[in-house]
């Protein structure tokens, strides 16, 4: 299990507002995120990027999947994916690979 982050959630959210907001006051997108780590405390500028990199990848998966998120599709998925067999999933598989 992973050790829980030492900066609560609204810290770690407003830090990924900030680089955005002042980004384009910067060279470089490295150049703002080690301003926003230095003016809010955060020991390092890297831990700010992964909490970046993390937004970003639940904004990607957000906007692509509607209903994520939700669990509307996992019961129909499970129904689906038990009245089929393993050796039609496997020519499933073929098909689209």
């Amino acid at each position: 299990m992973a050790r829980p982050s030492p900066y609560p959630a609204e810290l770690r959210e407003r830090a990924v507002r900030m680089v955005a907001e002042v980004r384009p006051n910067y060279p470089t997108g490295w150049a703002a995120t080690k301003a926003v780590a230095v003016k809010l405390g955060i020991g390092s500028a890297e831990t700010v990027r992964t909490w970046i990199r993390k937004a970003e990848r639940q904004a990607r998966r957000t906007a692509t999947l509607p209903w994520a998120g939700s669990r509307c599709a996992q019961p129909a998925n499970r129904a689906i994916h038990a009245s089929t067999s393993s050796a039609d999933r496997g020519r499933l598989a073929d098909r689209f690979s």
